[in-house]
This record gives C-alpha cells, sequence and structure tokens, in this order.
C-alpha cells in the first residue's frame, strides 16, 4: 500500500491431498490439476519415521541425478510440458460433467462447418436422459448451457441450429 508495484514471478506450487476425490473438483479440460490415487500401504511396508527419514537421506543424491539429468520433452504449447492425465483425473473429469456434457460426449460427433437442429439435438438428448433428469432440462436450459464451441445459432426461417456437431446414429448411444 503507498508504494509502486512491480512485477513477480510466480514461482509457488500447491498441493492439495484429500480422502475424497469431491474434494478437489476436476473439470473436464482443466490443465492445472494432476490427480493420482495413492492407496494404503500394506502392514509390511510401512516404515518408521526414525528409520525412513536416513532411506531418504541416501536416496535424495541418486533422486536428484535422475531429476537433473531427465529428457524434457519439446515444448508444445503455452504450458512448455505436457499435460499429465492419469485415470484418477480421467474418472473425476467424468464425475463433474454436467448430463449435456456426457450427451455430447457419447452421443455426437464434432464436426466444423456442421450444424444439428436444436429441436432434433433436444429430442435426443431429451430421450437419452434419465426419467428423473428430465424435467431439469428444459430446451431453454440446454441452449444455455451449450459449451462454446456448440453455440446455439440461428438460420434459414429462424430454426435454430447447434454448432459445429452432428449427432451420432441412435444404435452407438449409451444412456
Amino acid at each position: 500500500m503507498r508504494h509502486d508495484c512491480f512485477a513477480q514471478p510466480n514461482a509457488t506450487h500447491w498441493v492439495q491431498t484429500a480422502n475424497r476425490r469431491e474434494n478437489c473438483p476436476v473439470f473436464p479440460g482443466d490443465t492445472r490439476i494432476t490427480a493420482v490415487y495413492v492407496g494404503d500401504l500394506l502392514e509390511e511396508q510401512k516404515i518408521a519415521k526414525p528409520k525412513l527419514e536416513p532411506l531418504l537421506d541416501q536416496e535424495a543424491p541418486h533422486f536428484l541425478y535422475t531429476l537433473m539429468h531427465l529428457e524434457l520433452p519439446p515444448m508444445i504449447d503455452r504450458l512448455r510440458l505436457p499435460v499429465v492425465t492419469t485415470a484418477s483425473k480421467r474418472e473425476a473429469q467424468e464425475d463433474n460433467q454436467t448430463a449435456l456434457e456426457q450427451f455430447i460426449a457419447q452421443c455426437c460427433e464434432p464436426t466444423p462447418e456442421k450444424h444439428t437442429p436444436l429441436s432434433e439435438f433436444f429430442t435426443r438428448f431429451e430421450n437419452w436422459l434419465k426419467p428423473a433428469e428430465k424435467a431439469v432440462w428444459s430446451k431453454i436450459r440446454v441452449g444455455r448451457e451449450l459449451p462454446i464451441r456448440h453455440q446455439r445459432i440461428a438460420g434459414h426461417a429462424n430454426v435454430k441450429y447447434v454448432s459445429n456437431l452432428t449427432l451420432k446414429p441412435a444404435e452407438k448411444e449409451k444412456p
């Protein structure tokens, strides 16, 4: 306060641990989080802390040598390193998808420059939904919650379309 501002590069790294996956939500497309499941150790695998610390001290030079000589993959984008995607992260992303996102992933094909009539899309989506969820998903809500890459657009004769998307044949759907 009352001083000149200056830029400081962010060098912080954060770690979150939790007993339940719901405590750290991971959404589809998230590049910031790597989720790793760590199970409980068996009784014979546990090492008391006084015995573990000297073992870690012995391992430290070998670990640092490995890190210093590790070949990094080439930079591909702003993240500089590829995003690590684990099975735990994929499961967490799937758990955080809405019913609409799940339907698009399972029953639709991303097709640039091709559009599907919103009425046809909504009918298929409504048939795909579980009976208890049908009352929650109105046509208006579906139009509002479409992902940015599949926005609702107006066509000829004021017919609404879902952009950049086509429906897969009905027999391939898995509710």
